[in-house]
């Protein structure tokens, strides 16, 4: 069971502040997209600390300084899991500690918005194929600099008519 789930159907003004989310299966599964979650610490999770399911939280001011402490029982399980197509409305603030797998899990998808994938603690850990595709308009991927980006040894990540700007330092 879920600690909390927000179903598809939840209300898009839902939103979780300055909470302490404790011992679930998994601590928030998260299936609407745009929610506000800010302030809130998820720990002891037996699997993901937050799952986002084909979505992620409204933007990335909508997503602020939140903990991920203590989840997962193996290495497979990861705090935060979310979409490559969502990771543009991650902040970069929060602290994970002492979790199973130290990273962001990103599941595979189709980006096809411009973004700016912000910098973490922890590494980006890509687990399948993800294609940054412009399929409209000029769609622009920056990665900030000092990202740390994992791939499994099936992932893979391509650039498809779009841009992807990644700069590190000498």
């Amino acid at each position: 069971s879920y600690a909390i789930q927000f179903d598809a159907s939840a209300n898009a003004t839902s939103s979780i502040t300055y909470c302490v989310i404790d011992s679930g299966t998994t601590g928030l599964n998260i299936r609407k997209d745009g929610l506000t979650i800010t302030n809130t610490t998820i720990r002891h999770s037996k699997y993901a600390g937050m799952y986002f399911y084909q979505c992620g939280p409204k933007d990335s001011a909508s997503f602020l300084n939140n903990a991920f402490l203590a989840n997962g029982s193996s290495s497979t399980f990861y705090p935060l899991v979310i979409g490559a197509d969502y990771l543009n409305r991650l902040s970069g603030t929060g602290t994970f500690t002492g979790n199973a797998a130290q990273a962001i899990r990103v599941e595979d998808a189709t980006v096809s918005i411009t973004g700016r994938w912000k910098k973490h603690s922890v590494p980006y850990v890509f687990e399948g194929s993800t294609v940054i595709n412009n399929t409209s308009a000029g769609v622009v991927i920056t990665v900030d600099t000092g990202t740390v980006m994992q791939f499994k040894e099936s992932a893979s990540l391509k650039i498809d008519a779009a841009t992807f700007i990644a700069a590190g330092t000498a």
